[in-house]
């Protein structure tokens, strides 16, 4: 009798079906948590003491930006690692249940970009986290703290990552980039979780 190979068959697309839908959710809510996390630092980030430019009290005191910078990177790496998940789930489900070729090079492609929107929301992280700012002139009581006055504030020349000088206008590209991919990660995400059907597992043997 068959119905023992199709009782596991759809056992395991059901497993597959539960677990795509976990995965999908989980990028989702990484990604909105990467994504206000960015914003809190756009306005809050600060270097450590060993790399910024202005006076020490101001360097001591970094208030929340090491908290909230530990928390991006988790976030990322979390939205990284459930946009592979589902990129995996979603095509092997497609090819099992032999869905044909649209649906397997629509969730592909679908899967691959929200995976390459969550690799540049981390790979940007240690580029906006800048170390030093190059500024035509400051006081004693200058607060330059945040990506955004990096990016936009008129007293600065070029930004510093390390012991790399980067432009003001490559280092707004950065911030766009950094800003965004999460948010198109997400939709990326929500949009194959409001689209997906219930995986069939395919009846031939």
């Amino acid at each position: 009798m068959s119905v023992g190979p199709e009782s596991s068959r759809r056992s395991e697309a059901d497993g597959a079906d539960r677990w795509l839908g976990w995965a999908l959710f989980v990028g989702a809510l990484a990604a909105a948590v990467t994504f206000f996390l960015a914003i809190a630092l756009t306005f809050t980030w600060r270097p450590a003491a060993g790399d910024a430019f202005v006076d020490l009290q101001q360097t001591q005191d970094r208030g929340v930006a090491p908290l909230l910078s530990a928390a991006h990177l988790i976030a990322s790496w979390v939205l990284v690692l459930a946009a592979a998940a589902v990129l995996g789930l979603a095509t092997w489900s497609a090819a099992r249940a032999r869905s044909g070729p649209v649906q397997l090079i629509g969730v592909t492609v679908g899967g691959t970009v929200v995976l390459v929107f969550a690799f540049l929301a981390t790979v940007t992280r240690p580029i906006v986290q800048w170390h030093q700012l190059a500024v035509f002139a400051v006081t004693v009581e200058a607060d330059m703290a945040g990506y955004w006055t990096a990016a936009f504030h008129s007293d600065v020349r070029f930004v510093l990552v390390d012991t790399t000088e980067i432009s003001q206008g490559d280092y707004r590209f950065a911030l766009a980039v950094h800003l965004v991919a999460p948010v198109l990660a997400g939709l990326g995400l929500a949009a194959m979780r409001a689209t997906r059907s219930p995986i069939t597992p395919s009846t031939d043997g």
